[in-house]
């Protein structure tokens, strides 16, 4: 599903330029779960942020056949809002909305009417046992429920695939634990979930572990 073939990412810092990524070769099956290891600064966001399309990186990326390296930036949006969904650690919600505004929000770059919308945010905040939230501000949430509203917003277009960032970092094991069961649950119905960790525990629930190391892939 998901193929990178030497590729390459730098970033220039000042008159120095840094590389991160240094001939990545990767591929990662459709419906499978797998882990993403590797120290801080070791290049794990931006790999993700190559696969979901929001960064370029040098070298040859196809997803199910189709290559995304020379696609533009404005494509690669378009391929975004399609097929990759986000769980990010920090949840990344608008405080000043309520949670069905946040689980929403997707669906307002799409072409949805605002039945279509109401009745796609109450079955994505049912599926994660959220209905008594949908008026609530994200700042009555605990962490769990934080973390839940945002898988709940990243299935909200229905992606292929499901990108999480972190997604346990800030959580106790008892929350984690639900996380990682709703994932499993996710992967069982067929999406693939692409999670980048720090937590061997995390990692030891995924199929397949690769760990980045000297800006290279090294399947653990």
């Amino acid at each position: 599903m998901i193929k990178m073939v030497d590729l390459h990412k730098s970033y220039r810092v000042g008159t120095e330029e840094v590389k991160v990524l240094k001939g990545i070769d990767l591929e990662i099956k459709q419906g499978s779960m797998v882990a993403i290891m590797g120290r801080s600064g070791s290049g794990k966001s931006t790999l993700l942020n190559i696969i979901s399309g929001l960064e370029k990186g040098n070298g040859r990326y196809t997803f199910k056949d189709q290559n995304l390296s020379d696609k533009s930036l404005n494509e690669l949006a378009d391929f975004r809002r399609k097929h990759i969904g986000f769980v990010l650690q920090n949840c990344a919600m608008c405080d000043s909305k309520n949670v069905f505004d946040n689980v929403a929000l997707p669906l307002r770059y799409g072409k949805y009417n605002e039945i279509e919308i109401q009745n796609r945010v109450e079955k994505a905040l049912e599926a994660m046992e959220l209905s008594g939230t949908l008026h609530k501000t994200v700042d009555m949430l605990s962490g769990g429920e934080l973390q839940r509203v945002a898988i709940a917003r990243a299935l909200i277009h229905n992606p292929e695939v499901i990108l999480a960032d972190e997604p346990t970092g800030s959580l106790d094991e008892q929350t984690e634990q639900t996380i990682l069961s709703i994932f499993k649950q996710l992967h069982r119905e067929g999406k693939t979930i692409i999670i980048v960790t720090h937590d061997r525990q995390v990692a030891d629930a995924c199929e397949e572990t690769f760990c980045i190391r000297d800006g290279k892939i090294r399947s653990d």
